[in-house]
């Protein structure tokens, strides 16, 4: 049985064309890589991101209005009436 070592079946020149064959292969498919991790990174920006809809200063005001309504001199009015009253079946005797 004979070695492939012993038997070089290609040349030198041939390995070094192969190797700068799969060279430019690799750096093919590692900027492929590269975009499509640019792509997946800008989707999940767009779905998971901060909302291009911005809220103005002054909307936020608008819910001040029931406080700047109020009358801070009444101040608390407490009821002592029961919030929950619980319901109970009749008996019949």
């Amino acid at each position: 049985m004979e070695n492939a070592l012993d038997k070089p079946s290609e040349t030198t020149e041939d390995l070094q064309v192969q190797v700068v064959k799969l060279q430019s292969q690799v750096d093919e498919l590692a900027a492929k890589v590269k975009w499509y991790e640019e792509q997946f990174r800008l989707s999940q920006q767009k779905k998971f991101g901060a909302s291009s809809e911005r809220t103005h200063p002054d909307q936020l005001q608008l819910f001040n209005e029931a406080e700047a309504e109020a009358n801070p001199a009444q101040g608390l009015q407490w009821s002592s009436r029961r919030l929950h009253q619980r319901w109970r079946r009749p008996t019949f005797a």
